[in-house]
């Protein structure tokens, strides 16, 4: 027997199954339910340990540059003014907001929004800050580089999500507005959706949602499932959300109790593969967490001279 054990599953694959509770609804409704089920369930004591979980290293905006510090996408100071401290302090916590940086870059973006910059005060050919023009309006922004817009834009995505409303500060004003649906300005909506689309998800945001995964307990849904974005602000706007329920979706290492199911396939096992759940036979393609139960779970498959197992992890 040959055997081939999936022991890196978590690092590898690429989506979850949507909660169900997302199926069915459409605008702030969706929007709400995406919040409801993204919220942190515990707080990272150092966004510094995710970043190295994560393998950032390297400067985000600076690829020559080693990363000396975290720096936020969005900045925790937009909900100062927020009367809940508790909400406050993990906005500030949040380690999805954060990528890695230097002091001199969190310095430079300081509180200004993600935007497109018109006409730069700082420009080191990767990033830059400076005016935006919008209208008649001009305000100060600062603009990525190429290969962090999408991004970006995800993380802008996630935090006025998850954080919805609150956002008083001015410097918000750009991109996001003060009441949950949608939630963006036409400018933040025109440019995110812009960066989202052409710069797709990467296996370096897919590592920074396992890292997030382990340390506070969530992912950003947007990384994990690109299309909400289309459902709330894009063209489907006000569809309702129904994910293709017919589509297998690839194992990974850990679910949540609500969600829909656990499809016993992966790209790398072969099509015909007799799978066992616990020393079981499964005798089914697929298997409900609830059925399973909170804790973790060996699957094992029999393909021709082929074995190997995976463990998976239920949470609450």
């Amino acid at each position: 027997m040959k055997p081939l054990f999936l022991i890196f599953l978590g690092a590898i694959l690429i989506s979850a199954t949507p909660p169900t509770e997302w199926s069915g609804r459409s605008g702030s409704n969706l929007k709400d339910a995406i919040a409801a089920t993204a919220r942190p369930r515990r707080l990272s004591p150092d966004p510094a340990t995710f970043l190295r979980a994560s393998g950032d290293i390297r400067c985000a905006f600076e690829p020559e540059a080693t990363a000396t510090q975290p720096v936020e996408v969005v900045s925790s100071r937009w909900w100062r003014f927020d009367s809940d401290t508790q909400r406050r302090d993990t906005i500030a916590a949040d380690i999805l907001n954060f990528v890695s940086g230097t002091g001199d870059v969190a310095a430079l973006k300081s509180d200004y929004p993600p935007s497109t910059v018109t006409t730069p005060t700082f420009d080191n050919g990767h990033w830059r800050v400076g005016d935006v023009a919008v209208g008649n309006d001009v305000t100060t922004g600062w603009e990525p580089p190429a290969e962090l817009r999408g991004d970006v834009a995800r993380t802008v995505f996630y935090m006025l999500t998850v954080y919805q409303s609150g956002v008083l500060d001015p410097w918000a004003w750009l991109i996001a507005t003060d009441t949950p649906y949608p939630g963006l300005t036409a400018y933040g909506i025109a440019t995110l959706l812009g960066w989202h689309t052409a710069d797709p998800v990467s296996e370096t945001e897919r590592r920074r949602n396992d890292a997030a995964e382990q340390l506070q307990g969530n992912r950003n849904p947007f990384v994990d499932f690109p299309e909400l974005t289309d459902y709330l602000w894009g063209e489907k706007a006000g569809d309702i959300y129904t994910p293709d329920s017919d589509v297998p979706l690839p194992l990974r290492s850990r679910y949540r109790l609500s969600d829909e199911r656990i499809d016993l396939y992966s790209p790398l096992v072969g099509e015909g593969a007799e799978w066992s759940v616990d020393g079981r036979p499964a005798g089914a393609s697929s298997l409900k967490p609830r059925d399973l139960g909170i804790g973790l779970h060996e699957l094992s498959y029999r393909l021709n001279d082929e074995f190997g197992r995976v463990i998976i992890e239920i949470t609450q």
